[in-house]
């Protein structure tokens, strides 16, 4: 078997399952049996199919660069695997949406309503609850995810097989599926194995690919997505062969691209217009059917729509961050408009880039991507000036999407993060926005740059093994760390001090940072009823008699802050928990370039106190 007939497989094996996973959670009956039988069914009735069909059997087997590239993504594949630490702390997105992935994998529903619910006031129905970062508050005063549905319910289908093994696992198929679309879209392009294999280590061994896909990031599989689309549309494009199958893989991917980006529906739309030109000037399109397009992609836009509307409150912060809107006044400042804070963002992006070494490969690609774009510009021009025919417009625009043009066309829209980025600007959280497009999309046409270049190919290996130096010294610093080993441990021994029938508030200053919640972990995998509280005065608001006890976990440099609340009669226990993980670097414009590093391992022992609070009648 070749490695695009196995590639095709993994494509359709991983999309029904996390299009299955995505529908049943959607539908609130998520039960992964059903996913497996319906996944199973039909990924028989497509190999049946096929087999009917033909007469005879391909036999094509892999040959020795192909076989190359699956030892080389093996090994990096069990390195993520060793390496990987389930995202279990609360606070910021992989473990609000491991604790989301858990409850739906426990409840077989998107909403649940933990007893610690009742404690506060939840009058802002559809909102976000303050007291569960990661969570919107529905009408019915119940808890659901406020991320992208589709990631969380494909983390809880594994979840569901395999607990928190199946949380290490998720990424893999995703890891495997990118990296064989990067290897098969170079090889496209260039028609060269040897140069497509080289390319490989560029893209796996950068900081964000070393660092995020050791967590439960949903970035993992919109790469995968992103790129397995792409190469499906470089496919169409060269061949008119097994055309539908390729736009079916085409749409499959980018939905479930869909529900985990927000881009994916502007994504969509570019594809299908790829999927249009493709056809111009061509009176017959062999083996598209019209008309099963045309069902195709009116289901897959009635399940996002019916989707989207669930997800407002979500697109409501995405929007409100574009246009930096200004709660107090109501005023609305477009961001993007700013030119003098946007270069300065710019430049500290690549400042950032520099001393992560991904400096040069992004110089390398953006400079081929210009070079690219001078041709286009002359031809636009030139047709302003001199309009042509219908037809011969519609052959001029078919020769412009060449396979070398769709990756750029396809994943152009996100090399605005450059001026916008719409994340913290911290480092090195903010490079998960580059991960699953901008950096593979620059080395693709970085290293397609070096290859064309000189006469002699030997010089343009040299170089790609010399720019692979760069994050090759920042693996070697950062490559090996994991983060949180012990903090299960630790955690197990402080929900054993609690019963099921207490109520555990949890201050952030129990983290080591702000971010680093205990309260998420407590509560899905431990039971507990945690919650997170921020307003010391929110303890007056805790209804009598519900819990047979009431702790409060902070920090004991906190316990002045708190003093009025703590029962004097109560010892205090104290717990340890042992945190390892990269310090976040903040931006700051004051000191901005003088204070860009490379972000220190933090490596603390952490003592917390956890205090029993007085009767709230005494209060």
């Amino acid at each position: 078997m070749g490695l695009e007939k196995l590639f095709r497989f993994l494509t359709v094996t991983v999309c029904l399952i996390f299009f299955l996973s995505f529908i049943l959670a959607l539908l609130n009956l998520f039960y992964p049996i059903i996913i497996l039988i319906l996944a199973g069914l039909a990924i028989s009735f497509i190999f049946i199919r096929k087999k009917t069909k033909e007469n005879k059997t391909l036999k094509a087997s892999l040959n020795s660069w192909e076989f190359t590239v699956l030892i080389i993504i093996a090994i990096f594949c069990l390195y993520i695997f060793i390496f990987f630490n389930p995202s279990i702390l609360g606070g910021r997105d992989a473990g609000s949406m491991v604790e989301a992935a858990i409850k739906l994998s426990q409840n077989h529903q998107q909403q649940f309503k933990p007893p610690s619910l009742a404690v506060f006031d939840n009058k802002d129905s559809n909102e976000l609850a303050l007291n569960y970062p990661g969570f919107i508050i529905t009408p019915k005063n119940q808890l659901k995810t406020q991320f992208n549905l589709g990631y969380v319910s494909y983390l809880a289908f594994w979840y569901s097989l395999f607990q928190e093994k199946g949380l290490k696992f998720a990424n893999l198929p995703g890891l495997i599926l990118g990296l064989v679309s990067i290897f098969l879209i170079i090889k496209s392009i260039s028609r060269n194995n040897a140069l497509a294999v080289a390319s490989l280590p560029l893209i796996f061994l950068n900081f964000p690919f070393i660092w995020f896909t050791r967590q439960n990031f949903s970035e993992t599989m919109a790469f995968a997505f992103l790129f397995t689309a792409i190469f499906y549309l470089i496919k169409l494009n060269q061949s008119s062969k097994k055309s539908s199958q390729n736009i079916f893989f085409i749409l499959a991917c980018l939905f479930c691209f869909s529900t985990i980006r927000i881009e994916g529906i502007l994504i969509s739309m570019i594809a299908l217009a790829i999927i249009s030109a493709s056809y111009l000037g061509k009176k017959h399109a062999p083996g598209l059917n019209p008309q099963k397009l045309t069902a195709l992609i009116l289901i897959l836009i009635s399940f996002f729509i019916l989707y989207s509307l669930s997800i407002v409150p979500f697109y409501k912060k995405i929007a409100k961050d574009l246009i930096d809107y200004k709660q107090d006044n109501h005023a609305l400042s477009y961001q993007p408009l700013n030119i003098k804070e946007n270069l300065e963002t710019t430049s500290y992006l690549f400042s950032v880039f520099y001393y992560y070494g991904l400096l040069a490969i992004t110089l390398v690609g953006l400079l081929k991507i210009s070079a690219m774009l001078l041709p286009g510009i002359k031809n636009i021009l030139r047709w302003l000036k001199k309009p042509l025919s219908q037809k011969n417009l519609k052959k001029n625009i078919a020769s412009q999407i060449t396979p070398a043009a769709i990756p750029l066309i396809i994943a152009a829209p996100f090399l605005v993060y450059f001026i916008k980025p719409m994340i913290s600007l911290d480092h090195p959280w903010l490079l998960r926005r580059f991960m699953f497009a901008v950096i593979p999309l620059l080395t693709i046409y970085a290293v397609i740059f070096i290859y064309e270049l000189p006469r002699k190919k030997t010089l343009s290996f040299i170089i790609i093994a010399l720019l692979t130096l760069f994050p090759l010294c920042v693996f070697f610093d950062f490559g090996f760390i994991k983060t949180n080993p012990a903090i299960k441990n630790d955690l197990k021994t402080i929900s054993a001090h609690f019963s099921n029938n207490s109520l555990v508030l949890v201050d952030k200053s129990t983290a080591f940072n702000d971010w680093s919640l205990i309260c998420s972990p407590l509560r899905s995998l431990y039971q507990i009823n945690a919650v997170y509280i921020y307003n010391s005065q929110d303890i007056e608001k805790i209804p009598k008699n519900h819990y047979d006890n009431i702790y409060l976990l902070i920090s004991p440099k906190q316990a002045e802050k708190y003093k009025n609340f703590i029962d004097p009669l109560s010892p205090a226990q104290t717990f340890y928990l042992h945190y390892q993980d990269l310090h976040i670097v903040p931006f700051s414009k004051n000191n901005y370039p003088r204070d860009i590093q490379l972000p220190p391992l933090l490596d603390q022992e952490k003592p917390i106190n956890a205090y029993k609070i007085k009767n709230p009648e005494t209060l």
